[in-house]
């Protein structure tokens, strides 16, 4: 009886463990360009920025997302 309990624990756990995390929607939406000064934007996924000003630009894509790290 204890071992076929310890077998049923056993197997559970093993099922679990092989069945991993849940998998995302796999959709990954694009990073948002900046819009003004010191917004918030994203370089890659896990890697935050702000949105600053290019040194010596007067053209309309001055602002750029600059790593926060």
């Amino acid at each position: 009886m204890l071992r076929a309990r310890w077998l049923e624990l056993v197997t559970v756990l093993a099922l679990f463990v092989l069945s991993g995390c849940p998998q995302g929607s796999g959709v990954k939406k694009a990073p948002e360009p900046c819009r003004q000064l010191g917004q918030q934007c994203q370089l890659e996924p896990g890697k935050l920025g702000a949105c600053s000003y290019k040194a010596n630009c007067s053209g309309a894509d001055c602002l750029y997302c600059q790593s926060q790290h």
